[in-house]
């Protein structure tokens, strides 16, 4: 006789009376079933070995039904997630349907995106549909994402910010570039910031989302320095170190500085260039230089403020300073001739025989290229 011994389905084979003259029986399972299970064979112990097919009895038996499981474990490993749970176990019978592998099931891992499940850590990716035949552990797969390194000038006043770089997960660190030829004037070139007003981020940099990288711009530092251009007594203004960025420097005053001979009008980024205003803002190391206007060295000055056509007047400058350049420029309804012998100045304005109208005579003295002139105008009125 036969014991299915947990059969889920089919019944198992009849009880047959077997004498020896008939030869071995043949056996077989029947149509028995047991889920989860494949029928080995049949065993003369419920947990004896297989005995054949081509069987000869020696006494009155019973045959056991001999099982094995065809049932497998699915196990899920999330492979260096950061986040998320793993699937439960999915158990599957041998014959059922291939199984459908979940999704990412709320599994995550920073600076990747779920691709599927592979039968190795590092192996290759399954199909979506899969049928086991053994116990087994399936690895999360990922794969890494690649971010958009962008840049901005943040304010450059010249140069192109560099290109986009492409990062992607899992490689070194991108080596982020220097100024490639940015430039903003009045500062230099720090680094990148991942904000316009942010601290700095290291050169070698590994983002986490596509992101703009801002042009971090430090300051520069300007000296301006006093120079008192043939001062002949007082102490020229102290250095001033000036953050660029800060409000305009106020231009002092001439601080006790004197010069023989002059009056202090201002001071000027050259020898002898333009007077500043009362306020200056430098963009580099600079020397303002005093600047100083001649006192009048003419005296006895003279020439007459009316004339007639066709007549002339004397011009008498005397006792000029001995270095003293003299220039004398007549503009309007008449000319000037003159010579300077020593310290005097000799000469005459002249006026035309049909001249009628205004004439300028301007007498200028300059002490030296680095010093403003004096000049005195007279007004001729020609009748």
């Amino acid at each position: 006789s036969y014991d299915s011994q947990g059969s889920t389905s089919g019944t198992a084979p009849a009880t047959i009376d077997w004498a020896s003259s008939t030869g071995p029986i043949t056996l077989s399972s029947g149509d028995l079933k047991k889920t989860g299970f494949a029928f080995l064979g049949w065993s003369e112990s419920a947990d004896g070995d297989i005995v054949s097919n081509n069987y000869s009895p020696a006494a009155n038996i019973v045959l056991y039904a001999q099982w094995a499981s065809t049932s497998f474990t699915v196990e899920f490993d999330g492979n260096g997630k950061t986040g998320g749970t793993v699937p439960s176990i999915v158990i599957y019978n041998d014959g059922d349907p291939a199984l459908t592998l979940p999704g990412a099931s709320g599994l995550v891992k920073v600076g990747y995106e779920f691709a599927g499940w592979s039968a190795t850590s590092g192996g290759t990716l399954l199909s979506n549909t899969y049928t086991p035949s053994a116990n087994i552990k399936l690895y999360a797969k990922w794969t890494p994402n690649t971010y958009a390194i962008s840049f901005d000038g943040n304010g450059n006043t010249g140069g192109i910010q560099p290109g986009v770089i492409n990062y992607t997960v899992d490689n070194i660190a991108a080596t982020l570039p220097g100024s490639s030829g940015l430039v903003k004037t009045g500062y230099s070139f720090a680094g990148w910031s991942a904000t316009a007003g942010g601290s700095l981020v290291s050169n070698s940099y590994t983002p986490s989302a596509d992101v703009k990288l801002y042009a971090k711009w430090a300051p520069n530092v300007f000296a301006v320095t006093f120079d008192g251009n043939g001062k002949t007594s007082g102490t020229a203004p102290s250095a001033i170190n000036y953050n660029f960025g800060n409000p305009a420097l106020l231009v002092p005053g001439a601080s006790g500085l004197t010069r023989s001979g002059f009056t202090f009008t201002g001071w000027s980024t050259t020898l002898g260039g333009s007077l500043l205003g009362s306020s200056f803002t430098p963009t580099a190391n600079t020397t303002l230089f005093a600047s100083w206007q001649a006192k009048s060295t003419l005296t006895n000055f003279r020439v007459a403020t009316s004339l007639k056509r066709s007549a002339s007047s004397i011009l008498i400058p005397l006792t000029t300073a001995s270095k003293t350049a003299i220039v004398v420029k007549a503009v309007g309804k008449c000319s000037v001739a003159y010579k300077k012998r020593g310290k005097v100045i000799l000469g005459r304005v002249i006026t035309a025989a049909k001249a009628k109208g205004v004439c300028n005579v301007t007498i200028t003295t300059v002490e030296s290229a680095t010093t403003a002139a004096f000049k005195q105008t007279v007004k001729i009125t020609v009748k």
